[in-house]
This record gives structure tokens, sequence and C-alpha cells, in this order.
């Protein structure tokens, strides 16, 4: 029996309480190794991420407000983020950004995700599934993420707007 293309979205809440979500295709051999590997990917990036994780769809998780805003640190808004590269079997590109990283994970530069580092090993795996098997982060077709790519920070504007009177990343001065 063929696998079962399903969408899951992740959803993450900064320190400010602004949002940011991750949207990825996961292909399922049975729906409890795909709860499994969301288990597995939400750790991962929590691992990876000053943000809280604050539910999804899909992969039966279920929407909430955990009541838990994320940690204030130097990357503590889900402006920045860690873009992480793939490349599926076919050669297509996929990119999964972790809002908020934690300043641990980059390189002296502050731009480049260190490769070295024990957490970034560790989502990278989840990301690639070395060790699930038949269940596995996919193109929207099915096609396998097939070898990682590299990572480094970008910061993207946010959603929400801002005025001067909301706070900026040191919850003191006005945001600009």
């Amino acid at each position: 029996m063929p696998n079962t293309i399903t969408k899951a979205t992740f959803n993450w809440v900064d320190a400010k309480g602004y949002y940011s979500h991750n949207r990825l295709f996961v292909s399922e051999d049975t729906g409890a190794h795909a709860v499994a590997l969301g288990l597995a990917f939400i750790s991962a990036a929590q691992a990876l991420s000053n943000a809280a994780y604050n539910g999804g769809m899909g992969l039966e998780q279920t929407p909430q407000f955990p009541g838990a805003l994320g940690t204030q640190a130097v990357y503590g808004s889900v402006e920045d983020k860690a873009k992480f590269t793939y490349v599926d079997a076919k050669g297509n590109i996929h990119r999964v950004e972790v809002p908020a990283p934690k300043e641990s994970i980059f390189l002296t530069d502050g731009m480049t995700v260190d490769t070295s580092n024990a957490d970034v090993i560790t989502f990278n795996q989840v990301m690639l599934n070395s060790s699930a098997g038949a269940t596995f982060f996919a193109s929207r077709s099915g096609d396998v993420w097939a070898f990682f790519g590299g990572a480094i920070r970008v910061r993207r504007k946010n959603q929400r707007r801002i005025g001067i009177f909301t706070k900026g990343a040191d919850d003191v001065t006005p945001a600009e």
C-alpha cells in the first residue's frame, strides 16, 4: 500500500506573543509513525529555538495555547529564523525555518548555523528521518528529502503591524 501524504502545521510563539508557523508534508505509512515523527520534530525544533510550541494541525495535533511564551534572548523574536535547506530525491529544494533560534546554534559570525552542534545534528536526523523508515518529511508529491544543504540566519518582517508603542526585543525600548 502506498504512503499517504499529510500536511502538518506547527505553530510557535515568541516572548512577545508573535507567531510563526511551519507547514510541512509527511509521507506516512501509519498514523502512529506520523505522530511519532511530528513529536520528534517538535522536540528537535524546541532544542534550537527560544520560541514555545503552540499546537498545530495534522498529525493528530490539537490547536491550543499552552499559556507559555517563548524565552527572551538575543534572537528572541520570530522575526529571526534559522533557515535550513534540504534537497529531495528529484533535486527540489525545501526549506524549514526555525523561529527565534538560540544563539548557541550559530558560529561566531552570528549568521551561519554550526552544523557540528549536537542539537543541529539531531534536528537534521529528524528532518531526514534517518531512523524511522517508511514515514518521512517529503515534497508535496511524496519525494523523500535526500540531504541537508546548509543553514543560515535570516530576518523576516513580522505579519503584525508594529508601532512606536510596541516594545523592542529588550522589552524596554520601542520597536522600530
